[in-house]
């Protein structure tokens, strides 16, 4: 038994089944990986943390003062000159301190 030498003959075709059999496997652990990554993907994109973000209800032609607080080192004289610190007022002039409160270039006239 020891002293007989090998009469097996390696064919074409078993010789391209080796040659590609580390392809397969290779192949193989590839498809895998990839499946596993696009479900830790899926997974990071639907993980289930909702996020609601709401701002607070802000309209820019709102505006809410106050005629206790002073909006001006010197207090107002009359009505319109009060007014004429709201952005948007502005105040023709009569004479003297008084005054008549303009808003948005609308007069009275």
């Amino acid at each position: 038994m020891f002293g007989k030498t090998n009469n097996y003959k390696k064919r074409p075709l078993s010789l391209h089944i080796t040659a590609a059999m580390p392809l397969f496997v290779l192949a193989g652990f590839n498809a895998h990986a990839a499946q596993q990554h696009q479900h830790e993907v899926a997974v990071k994109a639907n993980d289930g943390d909702v996020i609601t973000v709401t701002a607070s209800l802000y309209s820019p032609m709102t505006i809410v003062t106050s005629p206790k607080t002073p909006r001006q080192p010197v207090p107002a004289s009359d009505g319109s000159d009060y007014l004429k610190t709201i952005p948007g007022f502005s105040q023709i002039r009569n004479g003297g301190t008084n005054g008549d409160p303009v808003f948005r270039g609308m007069s009275r006239a």
